[in-house]
């Protein structure tokens, strides 16, 4: 009997040793888990290098500012975030009040018309991603902005400046 009671405590420390080395490579499991999380969450949407020029193209209202934005953005995935910097970074005048629901409303018009794609569909605190459409006019060298008369002129009634009432 004595023989099993010793064959039984050897068994309990193999366990228990095996246990802790379980144990601790769970815990290594989790942190390499937690960093592969956030270097994927970093990746996620790192912001597109936006060009910044010496002096800002000349916009007549806050949707061709947008539109301007957008042309700069070229075939870079952007959020409604980036276009806010790029505006800020730029010298734009941006509304008083919620500038980034107005660019997202500028942005569903855009979609509307077929100008730019949502290429990931936001949810949480995750926002939407848009890519400017392939097919849209070549941009114009010195600033960045479709050099085509009238490209994004019916977001605003086809009157540059005009802002509906």
């Amino acid at each position: 009997m004595a023989h099993t009671f010793a064959e039984l405590e050897s068994l309990r420390k193999k366990l228990d040793q095996k246990r802790r080395d379980l144990d601790e490579q769970e815990r290594a499991l989790a942190k390499v888990e937690q960093m592969l999380r956030e270097e994927m969450e970093a990746q996620a949407h790192e912001p597109p290098q936006l060009p910044i020029y010496a002096q800002a193209p000349i916009s007549t209202g806050f949707v061709e500012a947008v539109r301007i934005a957008v042309t700069a953005l070229g075939n870079t995935e952007f959020t409604v975030h980036d276009v806010e910097n790029y505006l800020e970074a730029q010298g734009f005048d941006m509304p008083k009040v919620d500038p980034r629901s107005r660019i997202a409303m500028v942005f569903q018009s855009m979609r509307n018309k077929g100008l730019i794609v949502c290429t990931l569909e936001g949810k949480g605190r995750t926002p939407s991603q848009y890519r400017v459409k392939k097919d849209l006019p070549k941009q114009n060298e010195a600033h960045g902005v479709s050099s085509t008369v009238g490209f994004f002129s019916n977001l605003s009634g086809g009157k540059p400046g005009h802002r509906p009432q």
